[in-house]
């Protein structure tokens, strides 16, 4: 059974989306400034960025406590693009 989604939910998703959207955009902006760092982009900007994942998502907690961190989008910048496989979730028998 699908659970609905509240509204305050589908605009965490928004954001999110238009986030990563951002990062998307800016690919190559970033890959000369950023190469081989997690890249932190909220509200259409950079508002982070390290080698290491855990250490940038701990900078980014105690920054802004405003910071909604659910629509904070970050990726990895890399020399290539790595494609990205999704696997449907397998239905489970009851």
């Amino acid at each position: 059974m699908a659970m609905a989604v509240t509204k305050e939910e589908k605009g965490v998703n928004k954001r999110l989306v238009e986030n990563n959207g951002y990062l998307a955009a800016h690919r190559e902006e970033l890959r000369s400034r950023y190469m081989n760092e997690f890249v932190a982009a909220y509200n259409s900007q950079v508002v982070g960025h390290d080698r290491d994942l855990e250490a940038l998502q701990r900078r980014l907690k105690g920054k802004d406590p405003a910071h909604e961190l659910r629509t904070i989008a970050i990726q990895h910048v890399a020399e290539k693009d790595l494609p990205v496989i999704i696997f449907p979730e397998k239905e489970r028998k009851s």
